[in-house]
């Protein structure tokens, strides 16, 4: 069919313009009408393109060489065509700008170029001499391309859609459209008058050339701008037709442009059909692109407002039933397809159609049910597949047997399904079909289905979730008041507990203090007489007995210290001047141990911004516990300095005595509760709940305490932010000790 097409466009040609056989024209019809079969037919139309070259060189009564390279040319620049066509991935539709480009730029340019080259070549000899070579090939590359170009186009473009029933019910839509819109007809009709009747009007004088060289350009601008690329084509076939025409004629812009010199005007008129060939279809798929995208926002956008109308919507409802329709009748809408329902999962594994919106036309799919053997081959599909998408089902390949008899039984012809899941299980099978003809569902329908799914699986979720707690609402409920009633016993129980245990805590502490006490006054006395060999034991007698009566006041201080509140009242206050006045307050107690206190503090130090009770509280914990627990005669050195940690500037305090020092593994328990003390009586630290009450108050202040290593003795060092208020008590360590702060100083 493409061969015969091929020889009688050719001989047609030949018999109306009367040429001889080699002789080229302006535009030579068959070129274009066999690259247009083989981009409407693929690779089948290159043969009969081949065949109808050589038929056509056989009616030219040509050499039998040239016959066999007509074909060979003809079928090679077919081929080449088709197989950038397949590789660049062309849409023949030419809606993209890459579309026409790629055509017009490469495919039409590179395959001409190669069928002239090899026709310069087979025509050595015959028609062509080695000096009228270059002249030659260019002669036949521009008529080829201005064929290809003029016809090959229009082809495309034009006849599938002739063809396509489906398209002519476009077409008769287009037209009621514009006579609903009588504006736009009016314009198509202006258009369409202006269009022929620049081109029918005789052209005799230069202002009329001037004239008419521009007013075709004009009209494919405006036929790109408002009525799209066909639109576009069939103007550009007209106007180059008609050019075509006057210069046969012997008349027309070109004729008289070239002074009457045909080869002049046949070589002007080529250039212009390839001018203007470009400019449309550049203009026409730029503009497309620009509708495309247009739409493609306008799309996105209504279906944003569809999502959050039916976000809203199904989110205000925790009724299963209700958030299905309300889904369903959304799509319906908003896709306008021809039917939209959710196939969902029974308890026995089937599947039934509970939620359906569909035209009045055609009809419905309520209650169709899918048994629980074909329903698991279904869901093995869809967990594997997705989303299933089907433009033509006429077409498509791959469809389950059940899927393709339910679709004919309800005349779908393009579908798309999306399961639905609800944690991580198929809940429901979401599907769209297109009844009346076949669609190509864009990525943002696609994208806009998935959406919903993933929003209804997580409002059916939530559904669920909300039936399950109903049922446990009521249980939970007595659940709880048995919960409360058996709680509130504990804990009047538990304060019963605590009374009593408070009690026998006095009772007990009042009755070892009491002894204990007495005995200390008595050796205490006795000490003072006694100056013989008894001062020793009466010695270790007072101490053992003071060791006791530190244990005892631990244990109430712990007690009592469950419950405390610490309040603080910061002020400025001078660290030099307020250790010599606690130092002053502890005066008695150092003499009493024969120490010696080296105080190393520089007189002009920043004050720092403190609460004095409870600052002094840790500086005489820290002194008293090292006189306490080392033999009299210690020497303690206080110093003090700024130091800058983390930009925040500090003072640095330390209390340092050379005493018998505290073992490693009890320095790390000493800023926490009361712990079990060291039963060796060579270090002994007799240490309790004092340094764990220090630490909350150094912490407290925004600063912190710790113990350095030290060659003898032991070494505390505490730091306070200087002028800086303290920190929250929420960022305190977590412990049972409470803090109230009061009476903070503003900056």
């Amino acid at each position: 069919m493409t061969s015969l097409v091929y020889f009688c466009l050719g001989q047609f040609t030949f018999q109306v313009l009367d040429l001889p056989g080699a002789a080229p024209f302006a535009i030579f019809p068959p070129v274009g009408v066999g690259l247009a079969l083989v981009m409407l037919f693929g690779w089948t139309a290159v043969i009969g393109v081949a065949l109808g070259a050589m038929m056509l060189a056989v009616l030219l009564k040509a050499p039998a060489l040239i016959v066999i390279g007509a074909g060979l040319r003809s079928g090679m620049m077919a081929w080449f065509v088709g197989y950038l066509l397949q590789w660049l991935q062309v849409d023949f539709g030419l809606r993209r700008l890459r579309d026409v480009w790629q055509l017009i730029l490469l495919i039409f340019p590179g395959a001409i170029a190669l069928n002239a080259s090899l026709a310069c070549l087979l025509d050595i000899g015959a028609y062509t001499a080695w000096e009228n070579l270059p002249k030659t090939w260019r002669t036949l590359f521009i008529a080829d391309l201005s064929s290809v170009l003029m016809i090959t186009p229009f082809l495309v473009l034009v006849i599938p859609p002739l063809c396509s029933l489906n398209h002519r019910r476009k077409v008769n839509a287009l037209w009621q459209s514009w006579w609903r819109q009588r504006s736009q007809a009016l314009e198509g009709l202006i258009w369409l008058a202006f269009t022929i009747s620049i081109e029918l009007r005789h052209v005799d004088s230069a202002p009329d050339v001037m004239l008419l060289e521009a007013l075709p350009f004009l009209s494919l601008a405006w036929a790109a701008a408002r009525f799209g690329i066909i639109t576009t084509v069939c103007a550009s076939f007209w106007i180059n037709s008609i050019e075509i025409a006057h210069v046969l004629q012997g008349y027309g812009i070109f004729v008289l442009q070239s002074n009457q010199d045909t080869n002049v005007a046949l070589l002007m008129l080529q250039t212009f059909i390839v001018v203007i060939v470009f400019m449309g279809l550049s203009l026409a798929a730029t503009t497309e692109e620009r509708h495309e995208l247009l739409n493609s926002l306008l799309q996105e956008q209504q279906f944003d407002r569809v999502m959050v109308n039916l976000a809203q919507r199904v989110r205000n409802s925790l009724d299963l039933s209700d958030i299905m329709q309300t889904t369903v009748q959304e799509i319906y809408a908003a896709l306008k397809v021809d039917r939209a329902y959710l196939l969902q999962r029974m308890l026995d594994g089937s599947y039934t159609v509970t939620t359906e919106s569909h035209g009045l036309k055609w009809p419905s799919c309520m209650g169709n049910t899918i048994p629980t053997a074909t329903a698991q081959q279904f869901e093995v599909l869809y967990r594997d597949k997705g989303t299933e998408i089907t433009d033509d089902l006429r077409q498509a390949a791959g469809i389950h047997p059940l899927t393709r008899q339910l679709c004919a039984e309800y005349q779908v012809q393009s579908r798309v399904a999306v399961p639905v899941l609800v944690d991580g299980d198929a809940y429901a099978l979401l599907t769209v079909h297109q009844c009346s003809a076949p669609r190509h569902w864009s990525h943002q329908e696609i994208n806009f289905l998935e959406q919903v799914v993933l929003l209804l699986g997580a409002s059916l979720h939530q559904g669920i979730l909300y039936q399950r707690e109903r049922h446990l609402v009521s249980e939970l409920d007595q659940q709880v008041q048995a919960r409360t009633q058996e709680l509130q016993r504990s804990l009047v129980a538990q304060e019963k507990l605590n009374e009593g245990q408070a009690r026998l805590l006095h009772a007990v502490s009042h009755d070892l203090r009491t002894p204990i006490v007495g005995s200390l006054l008595v050796l205490r006395q006795m000490l003072k007489r006694d100056e013989g060999k008894n001062k020793t034991v009466l010695q270790r007698l007072q101490e053992s007995g003071e060791r006791q009566l530190t244990l005892i006041q631990s244990l109430l201080e712990d007690y009592r210290a469950e419950d405390a509140t610490l309040r603080f009242h910061f002020k400025l206050i001078d660290y030099a001047e307020f250790v010599q006045a606690t130092l002053r307050t502890l005066s008695p107690i150092l003499k009493e141990y024969e120490a010696t206190v080296k105080v190393d503090i520089p007189a002009q130090l920043p004050e720092v911004q403190a609460d004095p009770v409870h600052l002094q509280r840790v500086l005489e914990n820290l002194i008293t516990n090292a006189l306490k627990h080392n033999q009299p005669g210690l020497t303690l050195q206080l110093n003090a300095c700024v130091v800058n940690e983390a930009t925040i500037d500090y003072l640095r305090c330390e209390v340092v005595d050379d005493g018998v020092g505290i073992p490693p593994d009890v320095a790390q328990q000493l800023f926490s509760r009361p712990y079990l003390r060291s039963s060796d009586g060579s270090s002994r630290t007799g240490i309790g709940l004092g340094l764990y009450l220090c630490y909350q108050i150094v912490i407290a202040h925004g600063g912190r305490l710790v113990v350095e290593p030290f060659k003898f003795g032991v070494k505390f060092v505490f730091t306070i932010p200087i002028a800086v208020l303290p920190i929250a008590p929420t960022m305190l360590p977590s412990n049972n000790l409470a803090l109230d702060y009061t009476d903070r100083p503003s900056n």
